[in-house]
């Protein structure tokens, strides 16, 4: 997670190497730069601007090193806790993506599903409440001719009837 070099290191043709090989298996690791006293500040800032250093440390100075080291050791936590959250979050939005699509899809088929059935009631309503009709116009009726006007005026609505003939069959 951490990673101490000094500037020596630093100018080194392999680091360049090491650092990317380091940094691409772990995004979150920290770089201290170990630098000795009497150093000039070109070759520090050099290094500063090929690399993301986190902290500059003294060599000379081991109290504030081993400082350093737990300051960045806790830094590189905390940043992986963030870089693992952040994937957690991201694959919790796509499974909630996909959960919600799916919901809608099946609220379309519901509502189209309802739809129909609200349909098929309707149509089956006004079929028996033709039919009820029809029976109440057969019930009143006084004659043949009456049961005839009264049954077409019944049914022809949802039967879609022009005429009507009724027979008697013979007892």
């Amino acid at each position: 997670d951490v990673i101490c070099a000094t500037l020596e290191d630093v100018d080194n043709s392999h680091f360049q190497e090491l650092w990317q090989n380091l940094h691409d298996q772990n995004p979150a690791i920290k770089f201290i730069l170990l630098i000795p006293e009497n150093i000039l500040g070109s070759l520090i800032l050099n290094c500063l601007q090929k690399y993301p250093v986190f902290r500059l440390s003294f060599v000379q100075n081991e109290k504030n090193l081993e400082s350093d080291l737990m300051s960045a050791i806790e830094e590189a936590r905390m940043s992986k806790q963030e870089i693992e959250l952040e994937a957690l979050v991201q694959e919790q939005n796509k499974s909630l993506k996909i959960l919600y699509d799916d919901l809608e899809d099946r609220v379309q088929k519901r509502q189209s599903f309802l739809l129909e059935a609200r349909r098929k009631t309707y149509i089956a309503n006004a079929r028996w409440e033709s039919l009820r009709e029809a029976m109440l116009a057969i019930y009143q009726a006084q004659s043949i001719g009456e049961m005839e006007n009264n049954l077409l005026l019944a049914l022809a609505p949802t039967l879609h009837l022009e005429s009507l003939r009724v027979f008697l069959s013979p007892q």
